[in-house]
């Protein structure tokens, strides 16, 4: 509920607190108490190597950018984290590397199930 001013502070942000929120719904109304940080992932290989390819400054750098990139979920810092620590160069702003990697990826968010219900939270 503490994010019903999303919108009004980031208009931005449209309608992504209410799919991610809507994604939390159950049956019994047993809704996750925290909410986590989304994590992304990319599923195409081919579309991770182009990025790769577009965005970094020499061969190794775009296959171990491309091995990352599909090597399982991510969060943007942990991306960058492990970008630094690898030793990839990119060619790019982080801001135009972020931008391409998200809009090939899909978002899953994420959150942690806890006692009581927040069903009611609809109510006020």
């Amino acid at each position: 509920q503490n994010r019903r001013e999303d919108v009004t502070f980031t208009p931005r942000i449209g309608s992504f607190d209410v799919q991610m929120f809507l994604s939390f719904i159950q049956a019994d109304a047993y809704e996750p108490l925290t909410v986590e940080a989304v994590i992304y992932f990319i599923d195409d290989k081919n579309a991770a190597a182009q990025i790769a390819s577009e965005s970094t400054a020499d061969a190794k750098s775009a296959e171990v950018l491309t091995n990352v990139l599909v090597g399982g979920p991510f969060r943007p810092g942990q991306l960058f984290d492990l970008i630094d620590s690898l030793g990839i160069v990119i060619s790019t702003s982080k801001d135009d590397l972020i931008n391409k990697v998200l809009a090939a990826s899909t978002d899953l968010p994420q959150a942690t199930y806890g006692e009581g219900y927040w069903g009611d939270h609809w109510d006020y």
